[in-house]
């Protein structure tokens, strides 16, 4: 027995299949989109990558200072490691870090090092970060300035 179909029927069932195909894709694209940002969020790498670019830019602006100075960073309340390398800074935590790039000056010498959250503020570690240029020196150390 030969079945015979409906041509209309057939293409209206077949447009349905494509919505529902199309919606259920549209609805995973969404929920995954989400999750990609609620991780982002989570993770603080946006917030990481801010302050590893506005640090090396505040290091830029102290290789251009003829005087000696101290600095402070003004965020206070920092719980991110920071790692200071030949010619860039990285801002890391336990779930990750990021990195920005400055540009050294061959006359100054930058003293490289890690610094990690060492002063606690309302049972949270904090890395105050301060700057120190003293003639063709500078530093990075973790202390409060009064």
């Amino acid at each position: 027995m030969a079945r015979q179909f409906n041509k209309k029927a057939e293409t209206s069932e077949q447009k349905t299949y494509v919505y529902i195909i199309g919606l259920v894709i549209s609805i995973f694209a969404i929920v995954l989109m989400i999750q990609i940002v609620k991780d982002q969020y989570n993770d603080l790498s946006f917030e990481k990558e801010y302050l590893a670019k506005d640090i090396a830019l505040l290091v830029d602006t102290i290789y251009a200072s003829p005087n000696d100075m101290i600095v402070a960073y003004p965020q206070n309340k920092l719980s991110f490691s920071f790692r200071f390398e030949e010619g860039r800074v990285c801002v890391f935590d336990e779930f990750g870090e990021k990195c920005a790039y400055f540009s050294e000056d061959a006359e100054t010498e930058f003293i490289y090092g890690e610094l990690t959250p060492n002063v606690k503020i309302d049972d949270k570690l904090y890395t105050p970060l301060v700057f120190e240029k003293k003639e063709n020196r500078i530093e990075p150390v973790s202390r409060l300035i009064n």
